[in-house]
């Protein structure tokens, strides 16, 4: 059974699906951030042990670049964490909303159920009503 709220239910239901995917993507992003900022602090470890192994090696440039480049990285994935606590709010908001029209419309059926069997009730028993009269 159709229902008024259906055209909202599945408007609700598509960001919903939309906020999931930006929320999805934002984390894959983070991830991704995360195994880069692994490997710099990897690679960076690596050329501290070489340059204990060979005094003359100087790496001092490339740490630094290195240490900014992770800088830049961790400010990076505080963004997409901060994005990632807006979007999850914004998704607990659409999921509310939609839980709410859903349970309207539940409602709404019941209501429309529960009219039709009255209104079917009264015509079986205007019909009853009727041969009784006839008889």
């Amino acid at each position: 059974m159709t229902t008024p709220y259906d055209a909202a239910m599945r408007h609700n239901a598509r960001a919903l699906d939309s906020l999931r995917l930006e929320i999805a993507r934002a984390m894959t992003e983070d991830e991704a951030l995360s195994r880069r900022a692994r490997h710099l602090s990897d690679e960076a470890r690596r050329a501290r042990a070489n340059q204990i192994g060979d005094p003359l090696l100087d790496t001092s440039r490339y740490l630094a670049q290195a240490a900014a480049h992770r800088g830049s990285i961790e400010r990076r994935r505080g963004e997409v964490a901060a994005a990632v606590g807006k979007l999850q709010d914004s998704a607990g908001s659409v999921a509310a909303e939609l839980q709410a029209i859903r349970q309207l419309a539940a409602t709404h059926r019941l209501t429309e159920t529960r009219r039709l069997s009255a209104a079917e009730q009264r015509v079986i028993d205007d019909r009853f009503a009727a041969l009784r009269t006839e008889r």
